[in-house]
């Protein structure tokens, strides 16, 4: 499937939402709460409809989401105005998006896999920034044998993607039964210092 195909897969599929639909923060981002910085620079990584996005927008973060989908990205500014949050959404294809270096405190990658972009993650987060990443492996094959397998994790995968962070959650193992891989680490503040809690 080429990019525009999966474009509009995505756009057929918000589509049908009804107009006043508002998507949930994903859980892992609630239960992370405490270990976020408490204001600053957040990205979305393939936003949607902005679940994430607004939780981070009622908590001031100045958010930004990045999306192919621009049906997605009219629903979800759509919701932001009727609720009075403000974020920055961006309409962009991801595998030929470049992220600025060293501008962001938070980082969400979500229900979304893009090994390339994970030098791009590392070197947009500021020192002591926060990574986020949580997506289905493999064992969703079990559930859903015609999902392709490249955007699926190798359960174990994500604790070698970003070597310069120290890892603060993560259920990712190799003999891991669940269908969903996330890992939560912090950059290193300097080659020797991190962030403490």
């Amino acid at each position: 499937m080429n990019v525009r195909q999966d474009q509009q897969r995505w756009d057929k599929k918000y589509r049908a939402l009804p107009a006043d639909w508002m998507a949930a923060p994903d859980a892992l981002l609630e239960r992370c709460a405490h270990l976020l910085p408490p204001h600053g620079e957040a990205l979305d990584l393939a936003c949607g409809i902005g679940g994430n996005l607004c939780w981070l927008a009622v908590r001031k973060y100045q958010a930004t989401g990045v999306d192919s989908s621009p049906v997605a990205l009219e629903h979800c500014r759509r919701l932001l105005s009727v609720a009075g949050l403000q974020t920055t959404l961006v309409e962009a294809d991801l595998d030929n998006h470049a992220l600025p270096h060293t501008h962001f405190d938070l980082v969400l990658m979500i229900r979304y896999l893009n090994r390339r972009l994970i030098p791009a993650i590392s070197a947009t987060l500021r020192p002591g920034g926060l990574v986020i990443i949580k997506t289905f492996n493999r064992n969703h094959l079990r559930r859903a044998p015609g999902f392709n397998p490249d955007y699926l994790l190798t359960p174990g995968e994500l604790h070698d993607w970003f070597p310069g962070m120290t890892c603060l959650a993560s259920n990712d193992d190799p003999a891991m039964a669940a269908a969903t891989s996330y890992w939560v680490g912090r950059k290193l503040v300097s080659d020797n210092q991190i962030i403490r809690e």
